[in-house]
């Protein structure tokens, strides 16, 4: 049974009610060996991470996980630093128990914020007093994240989960992108011993448009990680949705993790820290 639910109601079951899979850590709460394996694994990642200045805050951060939907199998770890929040994981669970990071970032509206949320269905003539809406989270990939909104008797509204544009997709184009995006890195190529960490200013992606004028650039994360030491203006494109819709980000930087995983860092409304391959198996870099 579908239960139609207002706006306000939805942003509180989302980001403030407790639930068993909603675990705000500050409180001492009695959680499963699975969630306690979990915090344990965040704690690594979040005491690696804090060896960078802009991380560095982040392991003594409160942090609530929210579950991403059903079958997900991924969770969403909201930092917050006081009242204001600093930044996001995306945990997944692998097939042999662990867990992965799926995808990281800086700044004070998260994936799924629930400000970006008000914003947009705002833009959209959208009343929380008014309309009856349904909000489910979608998340396959850092390029499939989105908030699925619907209003009764109307079609489905899909809008990014970072930026709160709405897409032009509907549950088949949706359902299509899943099916046929790479959901996990493959191979790692090249690591970059020499400098684990680099984040640059941003640029205007619009100041070139070499997505449509040049060839996408074939090379390792090493070979990359150089041009943006040497402060080149990195592009990465893609379209998740079948050409519905183009992604066009500016590349900023990198992490390399003491694993040999490399994550890129792209400009999204706010950093973004995304596996490098996971970016070139679904959509092309630039220069």
């Amino acid at each position: 049974m579908r239960h139609w639910i207002p706006l306000y109601t939805a942003a509180l079951l989302l980001f403030a009610s407790m639930t068993t899979a909603q675990i705000v850590r500050s409180e001492p709460l009695q959680i499963s060996a699975t969630m306690q394996a979990m915090h344990n694994q965040i704690d690594a990642w979040l005491n690696e991470l804090a060896q960078q200045t802009a991380f560095a805050e982040w392991p003594t951060a409160e942090r609530t996980v929210t579950a991403l939907g059903p079958g997900t199998h991924s969770w969403l770890v909201t930092l917050a630093q006081g009242q204001e929040t600093v930044g996001y994981l995306v945990v997944q669970a692998t097939p042999n128990g662990a867990f992965r990071l799926g995808e990281y970032g800086l700044g004070s509206e998260p994936l799924y914020s629930a400000s970006v949320l008000q914003r947009s269905l705002a833009s959209l003539g959208l009343d929380d007093a008014k309309d009856t809406l349904q909000i489910e989270q979608r998340y396959a990939s850092p390029l499939l994240a989105a908030w699925r909104i619907v209003k009764e008797g109307e079609s489905p509204l899909y809008l990014d989960a970072k930026t709160g544009e709405q897409l032009p997709i509907q549950d088949t184009i949706w359902l299509k992108a899943v099916a046929d995006s790479v959901l996990e890195a493959s191979s790692i190529v090249g690591a970059s011993e020499p400098t684990p960490f680099l984040l640059l200013p941003t640029f205007d992606v619009y100041e070139r448009m070499p997505w449509l004028t040049g060839a996408p650039l074939s090379i390792s994360f090493r070979e990359l990680a150089i041009k943006l030491s040497q402060q080149d203006h990195i592009w990465y494109s893609s379209e998740p949705y079948g050409g519905a819709h183009r992604f066009v980000w500016a590349v900023i930087g990198y992490h390399g993790w003491s694993d040999g995983l490399p994550y890129m860092a792209i400009d999204h409304e706010g950093t973004r820290y995304i596996p490098f391959d996971i970016l070139a198996a679904n959509g092309h870099y630039y220069d």
